[in-house]
């Protein structure tokens, strides 16, 4: 294809999302092909894209609006689309239309790959991951997996215990056991919405420390990456948190 090329390669620990890394130019001529590769991808049940710019010269402004478009479309379908590696020409045109409001930018393929996995909780799955089975089929199997009791030896007759001689079960009734809280199998995303809605007016540092509780799986989040997560969430600052609050 004249003026752009783009190889797809599949990253990410479950080898789901689309990496496109693409190099030339994207304008009137080629964005509607590179529109033709992600509805070819999104057909297949592709919805989480990353975009690899560092190659890319140029981008028009009918190039800008393949990638809204684009992204409206994939955002419907649960997804997202992230890109990365952009040129500084290029960067300060993206911002100065403001598409960084609508779009999350990234310095490294890695850090937007790992943003994907962390969003759906999948760096707490890595067994998983290595296997090549997705966390639905892992969890089908832990639920047809019964547990083995063992039969305790038979006791003599003569050595029979009277009623008062047997010890204290020692198993805990059902309403004394602990019970998972349900918030620790929410996503991540889901999590951080909890913790906000608790208490709005938490910093970043409250919210990293409420998010390492038992209360929500004991999700350990670096500060910058709560940061960022915030900030693609809406809820980067204390006036969004409160302004999420008081819509709930």
């Amino acid at each position: 294809m004249e003026g752009l090329d783009i190889q797809v390669h599949y990253v990410g620990m479950l080898k789901d999302i689309a990496l496109l890394k693409t190099s030339g130019f994207i304008d009137t001529s080629t964005a509607p092909e590179f529109h033709k590769i992600i509805n070819k991808m999104l057909e297949q049940g592709i919805v989480q894209y990353v975009v690899d710019m560092e190659s890319v010269q140029y981008v028009s402004s009918a190039g800008w609006s393949v990638f809204v478009s684009e992204i409206r479309g994939i955002k419907e379908r649960s997804g997202n689309l992230k890109l990365c590696h952009m040129l500084p020409g290029v960067l300060e045109v993206f911002e100065m239309l403001e598409f960084n409001r609508i779009i999350s930018t990234y310095e490294t393929i890695e850090e937007a790959i790992d943003e994907f996995d962390f969003c759906r909780d999948i760096h707490r799955l890595p067994v998983i991951a290595a296997s090549g089975e997705t966390p639905e089929l892992q969890t089908e199997k832990m639920q047809d997996k019964k547990p083995v009791t063992r039969q305790a030896p038979a006791t003599p007759a003569r050595q029979t215990l009277s009623e008062t001689e047997r010890p204290e079960p020692t198993s805990k009734p059902r309403s004394e056991r602990k019970e998972t809280h349900p918030r620790a199998d929410l996503p991540l995303n889901e999590k951080i919405k909890q913790a906000v809605l608790q208490e709005p007016g938490a910093k970043t540092i409250t919210l990293k420390k409420r998010l390492n509780t038992e209360e929500f799986g004991f999700s350990r989040v670096n500060y910058f990456q709560l940061r960022r997560l915030l900030k693609h969430l809406g809820l980067d600052t204390q006036e969004k948190r409160f302004r999420y609050y008081r819509s709930r």
